[in-house]
């Protein structure tokens, strides 16, 4: 047993189901121990933190772990920047030209939406956990249910390729800044 891993359910969200009275958006962190029946400790779990440095407009990036299991780090309010591409072709004019007949026209269009953000709220401890976010082979944005749909996670690809793990300058302050994108690109319909 000294090296299972033992999965609880102790997200706020799990939580809030077994304690109705707590207000879990008051809470800014927790941890959860087992007691024996003497009420002695046997197992504390690591300390939750609820709260971080990034404001309101958040996002948050749940990714799959070294151990197969998901966290969840959070990032201020991202760049958005939106990319097309698309191949031109020529297409042959009637004799008599109308102002609607088109020469060149597009085909073969994508697009998508390429995020870039960052927090401050880890210091150089974490870097070595922010790694497997970085190295993760799957990753989700939070995304809040618009038109009476649920909340739900969509999925990104990472496309940052590197970042300060250890530093010498300004050793205190890290900015960890992660670039991604989102895994489906844009549908575009044809007429």
């Amino acid at each position: 047993m000294a090296n299972e891993i033992l999965l609880i359910p102790s997200g706020p969200k799990n939580l809030a189901t077994i304690f109705p009275g707590v207000n879990f958006s008051n809470v800014a962190e927790y941890y959860i121990e087992a007691l024996d029946a003497g009420g002695n400790t046997i197992v504390t779990t690591p300390k939750f933190q609820t709260s971080c440095c990034c404001n309101d407009d958040k996002i948050r990036l749940h990714f799959l772990n070294y151990l197969g299991q998901f966290d969840a780090v959070n990032f201020l309010k991202p760049r958005v920047v939106h990319d097309v591409s698309a191949k031109d072709y020529q297409k042959g004019l009637p004799n008599i030209l109308a102002k609607k007949d088109t020469g060149t026209e597009r085909f073969d269009l994508r697009s998508n939406d390429t995020y870039e953000t960052r927090t401050s709220c880890y210091d150089e401890d974490a870097m070595k956990w922010l790694q497997e976010l970085i190295d993760s082979p799957k990753v989700f944005i939070e995304w809040k249910g618009i038109q009476n749909q649920q909340d739900d996670f969509i999925p990104v690809v990472i496309t940052s390729r590197k970042f300060d793990k250890l530093k010498n300058v300004n050793e205190f302050r890290y900015d960890f800044i992660i670039e991604f994108k989102l895994s489906n690109e844009y549908l575009i319909i044809r007429n």
